[in-house]
Order: structure tokens, then C-alpha cells, then sequence
């Protein structure tokens, strides 16, 4: 296994350890929200610090590929769950906006299935709209966890430009669509 996967597996061990830690906090023990912080941040971290390892020492792989979307849909997905449930942080997540990052995530793994179910194996190359997402995600779960004044308007413009980024995906299987099956 390459640095770069063990790094993104690093990513995928910290999610488990990162829920138990928001699941236990209380605001009379406000050091669990730090620790869960700072482990979050970590985790996000090694999102771009597993790129740069691959593509540095040339470890881009095929699971590598599969792997490093699934460990920050992961991450975020439980974050947003968890941070959204857990009523009692400083800043809390408005429901509707867990509902358009998991709502969109799952209409992309729908449409990636429907497609390679029916139009053959998809080539996934992952769009620049859905990085800048990814970033604006982890922002807001950073924001929330340091129950920063910003969270509201950032959770905002997250949920704005997850709906665009989702968009651009149906468009772009829409296309996949419309092309000849392999």
C-alpha cells in the first residue's frame, strides 16, 4: 500500500474516533468539542496532504482514486450528521442544510451507479466545482466546531454552492447519458 492510501485509511480510522468524541461532548465538558476539533482538522488535512504525496512521489493508483472521495465524503457526511444532532455545541447546523450535502452526495452515487449500470464503466475525474465544495464543507464543520460568528453566513454559501456543485454533476451525467454506451 502507497503513503498516500495509508494516509487516506489514516483519514478513514480518525471518522469513528471523531464521532465518539461530538456524541460525548457536553458543554460542561467543552475540551471533547477541541479534541474533536482539532481531530477534524487533522483529517481534513491529509485530504490535501494525500494529493500531494501522490501525485510528488507518483502513487497515483486506482484505489488511491476510489479511496480518497470516500474517505472525505465520509468525513464530511458524519460531521454534518453528527454536528446538525448535537444540540447542545455553541453553533449548531440547520437540518436543511445536512439535507443538501447529503442530498447531493447521494444523488451522485445514484447517478454514478445508474450510469455504469447502463451506459458501462464511468471514468470519474473529479470537477473543480466539487474541490471547491469539499473545501467550503470542511470550512463550515471547522466553523461550527469553533463556534465561530461566521458559521451562519458560511453555512450559507456552502449550502449555495453544494447545490451548484451538484448540479454540475447531473449536467455532466446527463451528457454521459447522451452518449453511446461503451
Amino acid at each position: 500500500m502507497t503513503m498516500a492510501n495509508r494516509i487516506t485509511m489514516a483519514r478513514i480510522v480518525s471518522i469513528p474516533v471523531f464521532a465518539i468524541l461530538v456524541l460525548n461532548y457536553t458543554p460542561e465538558r467543552d475540551w471533547i468539542r477541541l479534541v474533536a476539533l482539532g481531530l477534524f482538522a487533522a483529517s481534513a488535512a491529509t485530504d490535501a496532504l494525500d494529493g500531494l504525496v501522490a501525485r510528488h512521489w507518483h502513487q497515483k493508483t486506482h484505489f488511491g482514486s476510489f479511496l480518497d472521495p470516500l474517505a472525505d465524503k465520509l468525513l464530511i457526511n458524519v460531521g454534518f450528521l453528527l454536528l446538525a444532532a448535537k444540540r447542545d455545541l455553541p453553533v449548531t447546523i440547520p437540518d436543511w442544510v445536512t439535507v443538501i450535502v447529503l442530498g447531493r452526495d447521494i444523488i451522485i452515487v445514484a447517478g454514478v451507479w445508474f450510469i455504469s449500470q447502463f451506459h458501462g464503466p464511468l471514468k470519474f475525474e473529479p470537477r473543480i466545482l466539487s474541490k471547491i465544495t469539499t473545501c467550503f464543507q470542511m470550512a463550515s464543520l471547522l466553523s461550527v466546531m469553533l463556534a465561530l460568528g461566521l458559521s451562519m453566513p458560511l453555512l450559507y454559501a456552502t449550502s449555495g454552492i453544494t447545490v451548484l456543485s451538484g448540479a454540475d454533476y447531473i449536467l455532466a451525467g446527463s451528457k454521459k447519458i447522451s452518449e453511446p454506451a461503451e
